[in-house]
């Protein structure tokens, strides 16, 4: 294994992850025509993936990559990137308002794709089967659904490993998705949103699975789905059969949504619906 020290800036910016953020020899793109150089001719209105990094943000990296490798020369890579984590879980409970003696944890991932798959593996318990609902693939991305059904979605993982997309981890798992716009791409009414959650929840149920709804904050065209209300309505009317992933980055859901109007602090109203908050490529400037 190469030393981190031992790369350049440019490759370590797409190193540890999958075939995503991959460069073709050519073009020095990944395979969404982006490079880890800023380019500032272009407009990114996508994802980090599907965008060039901004020169500002370049410039911290290129500060901060200094930094690393001045620490490493003096304690070792292994102790500054154990350090360099532990302060980022600290300060990500900080930024949710979450102390560091509440208990909470949280989990660094490659990419947010793989905290889907992450979360599904974590709620899926010995004596019953799960079922996963996700937003459609339109509104979050095509690797969600296959991820939060337990299997891998990319034909490499983040260590380099082939892996075969579509095919299950683990047996157990079951995804569907719910749509919130009709096929002339118009919302569709949120209760008529509810009722097909609903239905789907309760059959689950009744054929003995437990459920993960992923609460989506927000979607690619701005949307929470499903809706506060419709969430807290399934968790009263099935109780501990039902968890809530919210898929956002420090989502206003974490940090004041959830509690607002409720009664409840924030931080309550999520240890109530036994949420688990990923947060996206927390890994990229490491």
């Amino acid at each position: 294994m190469r030393r981190v020290s031992a790369l350049d800036l440019l490759h370590l910016l797409v190193s540890g992850g999958d075939e995503r953020l991959a460069l073709d020899p050519q073009t020095g793109c990944n395979m969404y025509g982006y490079g880890p150089r800023p380019a500032a001719s272009e407009r990114a209105l996508s994802s980090s993936t599907a965008s060039s990094i901004s020169g500002s943000a370049f410039a911290a990296v290129q500060h901060y990559h200094r930094y690393l490798l001045g620490e490493s020369v003096a304690r070792g890579e292994t102790a500054v990137y154990q350090a360099e984590c532990d302060g980022l879980r600290a300060s990500l409970l900080d930024c949710i308002g979450c102390a560091a003696s509440s208990g909470g944890e949280v989990l660094l991932s490659p990419s947010g794709t793989e905290l889907h798959l992450l979360a599904t593996l974590l709620f899926r318990q010995p004596d019953a089967p799960l079922f996963t609902l996700t937003l459609e693939p339109s509104e979050t991305g095509s690797s969600v659904a296959s991820a939060a059904s337990g299997s891998h979605f990319m034909a490499h993982s983040p260590s380099g490993a082939c892996r075969l997309p579509g095919s299950s981890i683990t047996s157990g798992i079951s995804n569907a998705t719910f749509a919130v716009r009709d096929d002339a791409g118009c919302l569709r009414d949120e209760d008529d949103v509810e009722d097909d959650i609903n239905a789907r929840i309760a059959a689950a149920i009744e054929s003995g699975h437990n459920c993960l709804v992923v609460v989506t904050d927000v979607s690619k065209t701005g949307l929470i789905a499903p809706r506060l209300d419709t969430v807290f309505r399934l968790r009263a009317r099935y109780g501990d059969r039902i968890d809530f992933l919210i898929d956002g980055w420090l989502s206003p859901l974490v940090t004041n949504g959830l509690g607002a109007g409720k009664g409840r602090s924030p931080i309550d109203a999520i240890l109530k619906l036994s949420t688990l908050c990923r947060c996206h490529q927390l890994h990229a400037s490491l």
